[in-house]
């Protein structure tokens, strides 16, 4: 993977989500790191996004309040692929207000 430095990241904001693009300098995706809510991953087809990401060769991270995190975990090890990575907004160093003014 290219250095971070090298990336270019394009935020998108969804109702109660958002997601961050990274592309390298030749415009290819190479990392989206999904920002979810308590109940976002729950009310959309949010594993088969991961899932079809990790098939194109992108690496995936996910986000999640603490609060959900063992939740998430357990859903991710039965319906995603292994190379999702998993993390909360609290080990990331974010909050959700934060999220949301970016």
């Amino acid at each position: 993977m290219e250095d971070e430095s090298e990336l270019v990241a394009s935020p998108e904001m969804m109702d109660d989500w958002c997601v961050i693009q990274y592309h390298d300098n030749s415009g290819n995706l190479v990392r989206c790191e999904f920002l979810e809510t308590e109940r976002s991953w729950k009310n959309r087809d949010a594993v088969q996004d991961y899932n079809d990401l990790i098939d194109q060769g992108v690496e995936v991270i996910v986000i999640v309040p603490e609060v959900v995190l063992s939740s998430m975990d357990e859903h991710l090890a039965m319906f995603a692929h292994p190379d999702i990575q998993l993390s909360s907004m609290e080990e990331a160093g974010l909050t959700v207000r934060e999220v949301m003014l970016k």
